[in-house]
């Protein structure tokens, strides 16, 4: 193994450590997410602007490329939104639940190949790639234990390099009025 692989994987490991680590929060915390089970969980892993994450199979209806154009946005915490299947999807700006800090430092703008229709359809996930399906041992993943800066982290594989959406708070998240807003 070369340095620079494990300067990276040092590097990866602090990242997924900040991640789970503790911190203020201004709303109450979802419920902490259920026990792991040592059965292997499915995961599907996507790529959103080079951080790999990952949702629950159960929480996933299909996967469709992006459209050459959305609707326009009507909440704000959307990116637009399409049909599918029958159903009218909202397309959750990740910018925004994933780097609140950034503000409008991250364009909003930017080309994704992918969405991820989530449980009944009325919310997406934009992705640049879609990895695929992946077995999750529960020893393997490093769960979220008490409420952190980011509730929408179900936890971490530093196997698989990925971070696991808590798909319950994304879309607790999606359906708020931001404060500003209300």
């Amino acid at each position: 193994m070369d340095s620079t692989a494990t300067v990276n994987d040092g590097l990866l490991a602090e990242y997924f450590d900040d991640l789970l680590s503790t911190g203020a929060t201004d709303r109450q915390p979802p419920p902490a997410p259920a026990p792991a089970t040592e059965a292997a969980e499915e995961c599907m892993i996507f790529v959103w602007h080079g951080l790999r994450l990952a949702i629950h199979r159960n929480d996933l209806r299909g996967v469709c490329a992006f459209p050459a154009s959305l609707q326009p946005a009507a909440h704000p915490r959307t990116l637009g939104s399409l049909d599918y299947q029958a159903s009218l999807s909202r397309v959750i700006d990740l910018r925004q639940l994933l780097l609140p800090q950034a503000g409008a430092a991250v364009a909003p703008a930017l080309t994704y190949d992918y969405l991820l229709v989530l449980r009944d359809g009325q919310w997406a996930l934009p992705a640049q790639a879609v990895s695929g399906l992946c077995q999750f041992n529960a020893a393997e993943v490093r769960r979220r234990t008490t409420a952190t800066r980011r509730p929408w982290l179900a936890g971490t594989s530093t196997l698989q390099q990925c971070a696991i959406l808590d798909v319950d708070a994304v879309l607790a998240w999606a359906e708020e009025t931001p404060r500003d807003q209300s």
